[in-house]
């Protein structure tokens, strides 16, 4: 993700786009060492990601048109990979990506501020390949031995780097596909799951737990962090989101929590589940370098139910402090939080609604 850029007051719709406003109370909820204290409302403006009809859809990720105040986004609907992005107006634009010849389906992972999305396809009879859709161009295989997937692309545009997993001696291993292709250390199993080029740094897991390192040095384990965790995501500052399990506890699931670590040195914060809820997970992170301001996105879940949440530490932005997204009316379950932008849009799929949709939930200052 980029730094932030001064966001103009969207009150415009276009026939495209399915908007409502809403007034909503924000709670911040304790989770130890951290907490801010919310403004008593926050206005958030609520769009409608028009998936094809009758297919479920899930978001999964976004990404702020560099230079504006408007955005790039993907989704997976039905087993094939979408994007959106707006335009002036603002205008919603939704399209399936295109498939490679033979292609039977496609999966998008992530989306930089220019509009280059990567992700996977699948071919007959059973290859995976890792591929790049540059914006309104056709897509491309990038290299890496399948079955291969590209999950993480840095958000500054260029295309910059592109990590994810390739095959070496029977195991996935993290790759770096670009530029100039690499497997990263050590042997896998392994997953790199994303990167940014102001750092070098790429995130991920290795040997089961939650990893970072400065391209091209091998992964090694987040200080605190222990089996069967994983990083998730990063931004231009450093900052780390991921994942940790604990074990059996939570009805199918197993006990967890989600946490945050500033490289290099940390420290690594856990941050638990939302009342009632027994894990909890980070997918998304980004930070606004004029104010500092932290806004960590993904998930909270007991035995039957999964939340969107959001932890936000910008008094000004979305929803501030540890928040179930569900506090904003009108849906029927939000269920995931997979994506936030530089200005703190928050990607969320509605699971509980048939099909499951896809919408963009906008602060409105």
């Amino acid at each position: 993700m980029r730094a932030c850029y001064d966001r103009g007051i969207q009150t415009d719709s276009s026939e495209d786009v399915s908007v409502k406003y809403l007034s909503i109370t924000a709670a911040a909820l304790a989770f130890g060492a951290v907490a801010a204290p919310p403004p008593a409302h926050a206005a958030v403006k609520v769009t409608l990601i028009k998936g094809p009809p009758g297919v479920n859809c899930a978001g999964a990720k976004i990404s702020t048109v560099f230079g504006t105040n408007r955005y790039w986004g993907v989704m997976n609907c039905g087993g094939f990979a979408y994007k959106f992005w707006t335009t002036a107006g603002p205008k919603l634009h939704v399209a399936q990506l295109p498939l490679l010849p033979g292609a039977i389906g496609s999966f998008a992972s992530d989306v930089d501020d220019q509009g280059t999305d990567v992700g996977y396809q699948l071919r007959k009879p059973a290859a995976q390949v890792p591929v790049i859709w540059p914006h309104g161009g056709p897509p491309a295989v990038l290299p890496g031995p399948a079955p291969a997937a590209a999950l993480g692309i840095d958000g500054a545009g260029g295309p910059g780097p592109i990590v994810g997993f390739a095959q070496s001696a029977g195991n996935a291993q993290a790759f770096w596909f670009n530029p100039g292709p690499f497997f990263i250390p050590p042997a896998g199993p392994s997953t790199a799951y994303d990167v940014s080029s102001q750092l070098g740094l790429y995130v991920g897991q290795t040997g089961g737990i939650a990893a970072a390192a400065i391209a091209p040095g091998p992964l090694v384990a987040l200080p605190g962090a222990g089996p069967n965790s994983v990083a998730l995501a990063t931004n231009e500052a450093g900052l780390i989101a991921g994942h940790q399990d604990l074990g059996a506890g939570c009805g199918p699931l197993p006990l967890g929590f989600a946490f945050f670590f500033q490289w290099a040195a940390g420290p690594f914060t856990p941050v638990g589940p939302l009342p009632g809820d027994c894990t909890a997970g980070f997918e998304d992170v980004n930070i606004d370098v004029h104010t500092g301001a932290k806004t960590f996105v993904g998930y909270s879940a007991n035995a039957a139910v999964h939340s969107a949440m959001a932890l936000d530490l910008n008094p000004n932005y979305l929803l501030p402090g540890k928040v179930n997204l569900n506090a904003i009316p009108g849906f029927v379950h939000l269920t995931d939080a997979p994506g936030v932008d530089d200005f703190g849009d928050v990607l969320v799929t509605d699971g509980g609604h048939v099909p499951s949709v896809v919408y963009v939930l906008t602060h409105v200052p």
